[in-house]
């Protein structure tokens, strides 16, 4: 009887999590157009520019990069391409957007009132390759405050990472870039002055064999709690 109520109590939960990955909505690179979508979501007017020279052309071109991931977005949302697809205990929901001509899937958490996106909790972007494995170096999350603003953005994957944190004002906190040998950040105050700018050095191929070798743990004894739960 043991056996038979907790692989019940299994399937339900497995249910209700398939249940809410929500229906994906396929569309094709041509619905994105975001010529009138205004791009200053992360402004940089009024912060002090990194002082490292061999960076600051980097920084802005990932600036312009945020925004313009941002602007398609706004762009779904605006003509109701991007819609709550599945409701959680949390009064969250989930939406799943394919680029098919691209190989690329946005994952969305939403605040939603009376049918409406009131704001986002997290957006992430899965680009796959021609064997339509994930392609981590390509692939980024936003996570959101909830007055709608950034509050981090980060992008690729160990050697090629790009990470971005703003203040909840939308100003930006911090900014850092794995960049060859070497991880680069930058940090701001409220007003934007660097109050703190170094360059750390880093050998990328160690680093990511011990991420590889902690996943295989994690896989490992994640697979053995789930044998135990069904002896």
């Amino acid at each position: 009887m043991k056996k038979i109520k907790k692989t019940t109590i299994i399937l339900l939960t497995l249910i209700c999590v398939m249940n809410c990955i929500g229906k994906k909505v396929e569309i094709t690179s041509d619905e994105i157009n975001i010529s009138n979508i205004p791009k200053k979501f992360i402004c940089t007017k009024n912060i002090e520019s990194p002082k490292n020279n061999n960076i600051t052309n980097l920084f802005y071109n990932f600036v312009d990069f945020v925004n313009n991931e941002r602007g398609i977005i706004e762009y779904w949302l605006n003509n109701n391409i991007l819609k709550p697809s599945c409701y959680n205990k949390k009064g969250q929901y989930t939406a799943i957007i394919y680029i098919k001509d691209k190989n690329e899937e946005y994952g969305f958490g939403l605040n939603v009132k009376n049918d409406k996106i009131i704001n986002f909790k997290q957006i992430k972007k899965i680009v796959y390759n021609n064997k339509l494995k994930k392609d981590k170096s390509l692939s980024y999350r936003i996570r959101f405050y909830d007055n709608n603003i950034i509050g981090q953005f980060s992008y690729g994957y160990m050697g090629n990472k790009k990470l971005i944190n703003c203040y909840t004002n939308g100003n930006l906190a911090y900014f850092s870039l794995a960049l060859s040998n070497k991880y680069y950040s930058v940090n701001w105050d409220e007003n934007g002055n660097i109050v703190d700018e170094k360059i750390k050095f880093k050998n990328w191929a160690r680093e990511r064999m011990l991420a590889e070798k902690r996943t295989a743990e994690y896989k490992k004894q994640s697979d053995e709690s789930r044998a135990k739960s069904f002896k």
